[in-house]
């Protein structure tokens, strides 16, 4: 009887731990959901941006500023492309992570624009207009 009073003792433990930690996964998920949506939006501006400027470079009217720009985004897509397939591979959870520190330390930007801090992603723009 003493041991099965303790079994539930550790299962009640276990879910109130459970629930607790249930509510602030979720906000935390919500928050995640949020940022990927902004970025994802962003990238989308970015991209409607791209092709019109090259409509314009296909007429003559692009100038080197906005073709420099054009082709920032268009790196970016590729970014997004190569992310994409490893997302959908096994541990993907773990794999990307160290992929994007590996990148930081050996300087190449990983994540497309939307994705990055603000300081990473000047610096990148900076460079992308100094090209």
């Amino acid at each position: 009887m003493i041991i099965f009073g303790k079994i539930v003792d550790v299962i009640v433990a276990i879910l109130w731990f459970g629930i607790s930690h249930i509510h602030s996964l979720k906000r935390s998920t919500i928050e995640q959901l949020k940022k990927l949506k902004a970025g994802l939006s962003s990238e989308k501006q970015e991209t409607e941006l791209m092709i019109y400027t090259y409509r314009l470079f296909l007429s003559g009217k692009a100038s080197k500023q906005e073709m420099k720009i054009a082709h920032a985004q268009l790196r970016d897509i590729m970014r997004t492309v190569g992310l994409g397939a490893l997302v959908i591979m096994p541990f993907s959870f773990l794999t990307l992570p160290i992929l994007v520190k590996i990148g930081e330390k050996l300087g190449v930007n990983v994540l497309p624009s939307s994705f990055r801090s603000e300081k990473t992603q000047q610096d990148s723009t900076e460079q992308n207009l100094n090209d």
